[in-house]
């Protein structure tokens, strides 16, 4: 018997490191490296001189976390209003309050990056805006660096399933891009294993993890997929709700169907070896 388990807004990755620490970068650090900055209110404001008041707003993370795309897209529209509604000083135009609450929210974020030319050409753009282009300007940036977080994340989660699959017992790991769903295919030397499928809506960049067992007919799939839980919770995956089903023995996801297919041909295939080398010694002592 097959089981599906699918966990749903996969939301936060909080227990491990980075494993790409060396090439990731936070989108803040490279907001405050700029040279070319024009407005001195931004300016200001990165150097923390800019009379800004305390919000309750707190959406900041440990460095060991690293959030989901949608989640922090949620936070910076909430952030933004109130770091705009926060700056009280009267002497600010309404362009430079708004580059002012758009800086503070980007650094108060954890946004993680691997591009820092391409994430400071955008920014560049977006503080040198006039009223005209600044909404341009900074939706242009912020689907910049929103990609590049999605990447990061995308990548860690990637390896995590990984490493859990592993530990459920499933040593062989395979990573694939297919159709844009990237596709973890973890098995063992009997064809048993676990295939998981990361899905993101393009629209609300909401990212569901779904796995299913294959190869499993002894009735083991319900503790294969405990242990499988138990290393994902290990490694932090923070999710809103988790649903399971079975399928009664019948692979349901495409990849899981294309990995079982896959596993079935390479048994016939070595059967089919194994024969031929048979007969090969058979016919040679004859």
């Amino acid at each position: 018997m097959s089981e599906i388990q699918t966990r749903q807004n996969i939301d936060e990755l909080e227990a491990v490191p980075f494993r790409a620490a060396s090439s990731v970068f936070a989108a803040s650090d490279v907001l405050r490296s700029l040279t070319s900055i024009t407005s001195s209110v931004v300016k200001d404001l990165i150097t923390g001189s800019v009379d800004i008041k305390t919000t309750q707003f707190n959406a900041s993370s440990s460095q060991m976390n690293v959030r989901s795309p949608n989640s922090l897209r949620l936070d910076f529209s909430e952030l933004y209003a109130a770091n705009l509604d926060a700056l009280n000083s009267d002497c600010l135009d309404t362009l430079s309050k708004q580059k002012a609450a758009v800086a503070k929210t980007i650094s108060e974020l954890s946004y993680q990056i691997v591009n820092k030319a391409a994430v400071e050409e955008k920014l560049v753009q977006l503080i040198n805006a006039d009223s005209k282009t600044f909404k341009k300007a900074t939706e242009v940036a912020m689907n910049e660096i929103q990609a590049q977080h999605s990447q990061v994340f995308i990548s860690e989660l990637q390896h995590i399933v990984a490493q859990a699959s592993a530990e459920a017992g499933f040593k062989t790991v395979n990573v694939a891009i297919k159709n844009s769903v990237p596709v973890i295919t973890a098995v063992n030397d009997f064809g048993q294993g676990i295939v998981s499928e990361i899905r993101s809506d393009n629209k609300t960049k909401v990212l569901d993890l779904v796995s299913e067992t294959i190869g499993i007919t002894d009735g083991s799939c319900k503790d294969v997929m405990q242990q499988f839980s138990a290393s994902l919770d290990k490694y932090g995956v923070k999710f809103s709700k988790l649903n399971r089903k079975w399928t009664g023995g019948n692979c349901w996801l495409p990849a899981a169907k294309e990995a079982e297919k896959g596993i079935k041909q390479s048994r016939e295939k070595k059967l089919l070896d194994r024969r031929r080398t048979l007969n090969k010694k058979s016919k040679q002592k004859n």
